[in-house]
């Protein structure tokens, strides 16, 4: 049997400390995050020049600085209000789900959640070092490496795919 390299054991604790987090917080309280999370950022990349336009800080920026500022400044006015009520909203259905039975149903889907989350992020992070790190007896030690970059073209197509879509919508908006 092939012994672990220290890359590997680091790449183990990623995915059993996501793996934690995920049934400490339960796989609703999860992905009702990330919805949060995705929710505030669309809302306040569509809505923040219009929270923009009832902002001027021109008066204390100075009017070159103050177009920019009030930009900031909206954006940053609909994503923390979103991000609070979706984080109520998160409040209320975890206390209700911990009132049912389906606690420990939700934390164990958390934990499949959170490996998940966490086998996702090494994938990035290998993605993103491997062009520097080829060659190097760390990343030749890894036995998870291999394994995980067999995953590398379907992950680069996805990302490929979403940012397609997300330029296609910026180009729509005049951006």
């Amino acid at each position: 049997m092939t012994s672990l390299s220290s890359a590997d054991l680091v790449m183990l604790a990623v995915v059993l400390l996501s793996s934690f987090i995920g049934m400490w917080r339960g796989l609703v309280k999860e992905i009702l995050s990330l919805i949060v999370w995705f929710a505030a950022l669309i809302a306040a990349y569509s809505f923040s020049h219009k929270a923009a336009e009832k902002i001027d800080l021109a008066i204390i920026f100075g009017p070159q600085v103050g177009d920019v500022a009030d930009q900031v400044a909206g954006f940053l006015a609909i994503f923390i209000g979103v991000l609070l009520v979706g984080g109520l909203i998160q409040y209320l259905i975890s206390k209700a789900i911990q009132i049912t039975a389906l606690s420990s149903v939700d934390r164990l889907l958390g934990i499949v959640f959170g490996a998940v989350r966490g086998l996702v992020l090494l994938l990035v992070g290998l993605i993103a070092l491997e062009p520097y790190q080829v060659g190097s007896e760390w990343w030749e030690a890894s036995v998870i490496r291999g394994p995980l970059l067999e995953y590398k073209d379907d992950a680069i197509s996805v990302f490929q795919s979403m940012s397609s879509v997300a330029t296609s919508s910026m180009e729509k908006e005049g951006v």
